[in-house]
């Protein structure tokens, strides 16, 4: 996302910003990822930092809301955006965001900022609406992949942790899988029996040379 802030950045949108879910669901935080000149903007940078972005709070908590994008031409005459800021400047005057959306809902949200007042830009909102679309599909596909690698992850701390024996074979009979209980059982340690690149041991043979090689 870093890549997708910063070619923005060359659109006259010298700062970006991105947000997270908090860890209860709850609201949107602050991922401290800025593209651009942050530390000219210590005000907004604390705002952000500091502040749980529920339904309705401000720029983000608006579009958490609608899950739509939101545009403020203006953030010191914009009524969404100056409760949150009471008498702070932020030093920024314009600002968009857009969410990236995935199966689950809102995942994340990219901030632009500008210290121009900039009207809303429907052309630049369609090509960030494209955007987002491809950024949620990849992370479904994130997700996907980590929730098999979790599975399966779960599945070998089970067989690790039985007290039977568990011995797994391919279809060429040799050895992939060997837990603990199966090492006490045949006093042989995993490493003496499993299937390598270099040699393989059959289920009902000696060892051999290379998977590809006859018993």
């Amino acid at each position: 996302m870093r890549n997708i802030i910063g070619g923005v950045r060359g659109t006259g949108w010298p700062l970006g910003h991105l947000s997270v879910p908090a860890a209860d669901g709850e609201a949107f935080v602050s991922a401290s990822i800025w593209i651009g000149p942050i530390e000219d903007f210590p005000v907004l940078r604390e705002i952000a930092a500091t502040t749980r972005f529920t339904a309705g709070t401000g720029v983000i908590g608006q579009l958490a809301a609608t899950g739509e994008p939101v545009w403020s031409r203006d953030m010191i005459t914009d009524p969404l955006v100056v409760r949150l800021l009471g008498s702070r400047d932020p030093g920024v005057r314009a600002v968009f965001a857009f969410p990236v959306i995935a199966v689950d809902g809102v995942v994340a949200v990219l901030q632009f900022f500008s210290e121009q007042v900039i009207p809303r830009d429907e052309l630049l909102l369609r090509v960030m609406a494209a955007i987002d679309y491809q950024l949620g599909r990849m992370a479904d596909r994130r997700k996907v992949r980590d929730t098999a690698q979790a599975g399966r992850d779960r599945l070998q701390q089970i067989v690790d942790a039985s007290v039977e024996g568990f011995i797994s074979t391919d279809a060429a009979g040799h050895i992939t899988e060997w837990n603990s209980a199966a090492a006490r059982m045949f006093g042989r340690a995993s490493e003496q029996v499993l299937c390598t690149r270099r040699s393989c041991r059959s289920a009902t043979a000696g060892p051999i040379s290379s998977a590809g090689s006859g018993a």
